[in-house]
């Protein structure tokens, strides 16, 4: 299957959304995963939201709750990957990382973290986390040390 951002025009919507981002405050969602809203509030699943509006997603495709407590402590982390690696619009990357990407961590006890790779090179990554948005290299060792798998957005039939 082709990656999903592969013309200019796609990595220009991308670079549009994720700047719509800017200034978002971390605020768990797990009951409303479906509610972020940029330049307001949401969580490490924004990414979601970012690739509904690129048109990736559909736009009525619903998240499931998830429990704060599961995600800091619980398995949340192989649940999410086995269902993004189902939902049939990703596939799981084993090679160097594409604008698009959404790359999970592992964060403590069987929890994660995930974002999106934002635009190459350099490889920049962003994510919403306890320090809010935030857009950075991704080659760093407090990012690359917790990798844990990579989901490349794919064309999908309609």
């Amino acid at each position: 299957m082709n990656a999903f951002f592969n013309t200019p025009e796609r990595l220009a919507k991308l670079a549009s959304e994720v700047s719509r981002w800017n200034g978002t405050r971390w605020m768990h969602c797990g009951a409303q995963p479906n509610t972020p809203a940029p330049g307001v509030a949401g969580d490490c699943l924004c990414w979601v939201h970012i690739l509904k509006a690129c048109g990736h997603i559909p736009a009525d495709y619903q998240l499931r709750e998830y429990r704060k407590f599961d995600a800091i402590h619980g398995p949340e982390i192989s649940e999410l990957q086995a269902a993004i690696a189902a939902s049939g619009y990703f596939e799981e990357s084993k090679d160097a990382f594409h604008a698009g990407d959404i790359l999970l961590f592992r964060t403590g006890n069987g929890a994660g973290h995930a974002g999106i790779v934002t635009r190459m090179p350099p490889a920049m990554f962003a994510h919403l986390g306890a320090r809010g948005w935030v857009e950075e290299p991704l080659d760093q060792k407090h990012l690359l040390s917790k990798f844990v798998a990579a989901f490349r957005p794919v064309e999908v039939a309609p």
